[in-house]
């Protein structure tokens, strides 16, 4: 009996000691006291013994209640709270410039590649665009030397634009004049062209025709350059020049 006695006794004390530690956790205090009576009388019943103890109890907090950014980075958890960045050695610094060296060595090389077969791609454009008005031009000057040898005046003008400009001086009206009375006269006549030159400016839209011309009629025969500068008007290529060399 007397054993549990002192049991509740002892429980009253802890009791009060954890309270203690409750009351002085709020005060941020480095330790914990809390002071008791001298003299603790129980009332149970045959007990006449008094417990004497000391003026006060102290308890000292000798953990901190948070742990140390040490002990974060160490714990088992790897220390994700407080992730800890980890130094590379120059051993490594230079292999991550060297792989970011060759990744930019290969973009660079991928560029030119790219370049290179958007040039070869223009280039085979300009050229099937270059035989396509080549081809135009042959054509629409084959049909300009069909019209002279029939002497049609009418299908042989209508291959010079309105912008025509005679390069011997006279006006529009004077040239026409002048070519339709030739057309007239010219009888069973031999029109060769050799040497067909194209260039054509996508610029300007025009383009320059050069050949070897060869002409003989019963009383003339010559053989001279022709130079012919033709537009593209409305889609059908139109001489707006014309000289003889």
């Amino acid at each position: 009996m007397t054993n549990i006695r002192y049991i509740i006794l002892f429980a009253l004390v802890v009791v009060a000691a954890v309270a203690g530690v409750l009351i002085q956790e709020e005060d941020d205090s480095p330790a914990i006291t809390f002071t008791r009576p001298d003299v603790v009388e129980t009332d149970l019943p045959g007990d006449e013994q008094k417990v004497q103890g000391a003026e006060a109890l102290i308890v000292p907090l000798t953990e901190p209640l948070t742990p140390a950014p040490e002990q974060v980075a160490n714990s088992s958890d790897g220390g994700m709270s407080h992730p800890v960045e980890e130094s590379l050695t120059d051993e490594q610094l230079q292999r991550q410039i060297e792989l970011a060296q060759a990744k930019l060595a290969q973009v660079e090389s991928l560029n030119e590649r790219k370049q290179a077969l958007i040039k070869k791609t223009i280039s085979q454009q300009d050229d099937a665009e270059q035989s396509l008005i080549e081809a135009e031009l042959a054509y629409r000057i084959g049909g300009w030397k069909q019209a002279w040898r029939a002497g049609d005046a009418h299908t042989y003008f209508g291959f010079y634009s309105d912008k025509f400009t005679p390069s011997n001086g006279k006006t529009v009206d004077e040239w026409k004049q002048q070519r339709v009375k030739r057309l007239n006269t010219e009888q069973s006549i031999d029109l060769i062209l050799e040497d067909f030159e194209v260039k054509y400016d996508p610029q300007s839209q025009r383009s320059l025709v050069t050949f070897r011309q060869f002409y003989k009629s019963g009383t003339f025969q010559d053989s001279t350059k022709k130079r012919l500068i033709l537009a593209n008007e409305d889609g059908q290529w139109r001489i707006v020049s014309e000289t003889t060399q």
